[in-house]
């Protein structure tokens, strides 16, 4: 578990996980058959080569234990939200983004409903506050990737005080706040897209909106002027590996995070000329972040090693800028980076980024298409689809168009 600890809350790895599978056979089954998987992963292996030996043969006796457990019980509510989270590990290591995608909803509904208090609140602290950061991250990854109507379909998850404190204590803080404002910036992108859309919204809800808007904005500000004050109190050159790639992963998300909530705002990436410059930094950093993260340097020609994580990273952050039509040269470097890093980082798959980005690409320079309501769809196994309409040369007629996409392990 060093290499998931690594990023991600170590003390939940080394303590909460470690104990729960001393006293659970469905926890320490989903260990067994994730460190087995891991391994095959981390070596450039094939993970799903061993689906009929070690690792699925303990991956199978978790899931049957699991789905025999009483939640009426308290001690079983840990239990299913932590194999929800490794059993969601497992299917992203085998590149199967749909059974992934299963258990991250089937993890979030329960912890909503234990947060609406229709289940116990009997949970660790450490335990609970772990499982819901993962979860809320993994929230925002699902709602970047799906129609604002399907986001306002997933279960309303809360936890953490959305408030920007005057100072970071920690990298990690400033993380885990980073979190927390992304979630709550897609949460209204998804909203507002669908007030817009609808021609019946009453003014007074456009009005509650725009508050809503400023309020975001000025959490911006507060979040970018507290990570300033951190990067100055603990400088770069001081920092260890460790913190070296999360102040890195800031410093992106620093230079990033403004331009992408005007583009939220404002509908289409126009607002990001007058952040080229910016943008640019960002690339630099993230190709010094990718070198760093490979056991070998990073060449044009050959791809870093395959690393996981589940903390926030930087797929997002190239998929979104190898989409934007202001300046191909951009686009264009960032598609380079998502086509050598190699890395997976929740939900986001580099690989599938890449994919996906080239397709829409294509799509857009498809002469007489504006693409509309665009969606990306995980099927079963390594496959996926997106899908977006078509105005069909009649009022109000769109046609409903589907881009295929399929990957290796």
């Amino acid at each position: 578990m060093g290499a998931l600890a690594r990023d991600f809350d170590p003390s939940f790895w080394s303590q909460d996980v470690i104990q729960l599978a001393r006293h659970s056979s469905s926890v320490q089954h989903a260990l067994l058959a994730l460190s087995s998987t891991y391994e095959h992963f981390s070596t450039g292996k094939d993970p799903y080569l061993d689906r009929r030996g070690f690792a699925f043969y303990h991956y199978g006796e978790a899931m049957k234990q699991v789905a025999g457990l009483d939640l009426s019980q308290d001690h079983n509510y840990n239990l299913v939200l932590v194999t929800s989270l490794l059993f969601m590990i497992l299917e992203v290591l085998q590149g199967h983004y749909h059974a992934a995608t299963c258990h991250v909803k089937s993890g979030m509904k329960i912890l909503a409903e234990q947060q609406s208090g229709r289940r116990s609140q009997k949970i660790s602290t450490v335990c609970r506050e772990v499982l819901t950061r993962f979860f809320l991250v993994m929230e925002t990854q699902i709602r970047l990737m799906s129609e604002p109507e399907a986001g306002s379909l997933l279960p309303k998850l809360s936890g953490y005080e959305t408030a920007i404190p005057d100072h970071f204590l920690s990298f990690d803080d400033a993380l885990v706040s980073l979190e927390i404002l992304s979630k709550d910036l897609f949460r209204f992108g998804d909203a507002y897209h669908c007030l817009i859309s609808d021609p019946n919204t009453p003014m007074e809800v456009f009005g509650e909106s725009l508050r809503e808007y400023q309020r975001l904005k000025d959490r911006i500000k507060a979040w970018e002027i507290a990570v300033d004050q951190l990067l100055i109190k603990y400088p770069m050159k001081d920092a260890s590996m460790e913190q070296r790639s999360t102040i890195m992963v800031l410093s992106v998300y620093r230079i990033c995070l403004r331009a992408f909530f005007e583009k939220i705002g404002q509908g289409d990436d126009s607002c990001y000329k007058k952040h080229l410059p910016r943008l640019w930094a960002a690339l630099w950093i993230i190709e010094q972040f990718i070198q760093e993260q490979s056991t070998s340097a990073s060449t044009k020609n050959r791809k870093a090693r395959p690393t996981f994580s589940l903390s926030t990273g930087i797929v997002p952050v190239l998929c979104e800028l190898s989409l934007i039509d202001c300046d191909i040269a951009i686009r264009e470097k960032a598609l380079s980076l998502l086509r050598t890093c190699n890395r997976r980082e929740g939900l986001w798959d580099s690989r599938v980024a890449v994919q996906v980005a080239e397709g829409l690409n294509l799509i857009k320079a498809t002469p007489n298409v504006v693409p509309v309501s665009l969606r990306v769809d995980f099927t079963a196994g390594r496959q996926g689809r997106m899908t977006y309409k078509v105005y069909g040369g009649e009022p109000e007629r769109y046609e409903e168009r589907v881009y295929a996409m399929e990957w290796d392990s």
